[in-house]
């Protein structure tokens, strides 16, 4: 009965390990990601002026609470999903490897939705990586008023 019972609690730790998410692995709280979310809206394209010189009409960019997930460049599969704080910051503590940011898209006043292509992103040991989430809208959102 003994020997019985180990063979099930072994298969059952067995089951746990391969069957839990990569992030439940404590990865070392020194290797990760980190970075910020920010949206960039400009007013117009510049222009090149001269080599190096661009003259281009006035953007603003601030800091927006983004959502994404991080998948494993190498199985494909998700091994965790983030959310920024109100300033856009983000860390997250990840083993080494090759890992692709996948943003979600935000929704501006207006309506209007803002989206951008996943980002890879190569997690050394013992150091964060920083990656930039960065938006972009070409002019405002139209508002439109109710009739």
């Amino acid at each position: 009965m003994k020997r019985k019972t180990q063979r099930l609690t072994f298969r059952l730790a067995f089951l746990l390990l391969i069957t839990s998410p990569l992030s439940s692995a404590a990865a070392p709280s020194h290797t990760g990601i980190a970075g910020q979310a920010s949206l960039t809206i400009s007013f117009g394209l510049g222009v090149e002026v001269s080599p190096g010189v661009w003259i281009a009409p006035p953007s603003v960019q601030f800091p927006v609470v983004a959502s994404f997930s991080v998948l494993s460049a190498r199985t494909g599969k998700q091994v965790a999903r983030v959310t920024t704080d109100r300033n856009g910051t983000y860390a997250l503590s990840l083993h080494p490897g090759t890992y692709v940011l996948v943003p979600d898209a935000i929704t501006l006043v207006g309506g209007c939705s803002v989206s951008i292509e996943p980002i890879e992103v190569t997690v050394h040991a013992r150091q964060f990586t920083l990656a930039g989430i960065y938006y972009f809208r070409l002019g405002p959102c139209p508002i439109q008023a109710d009739p």
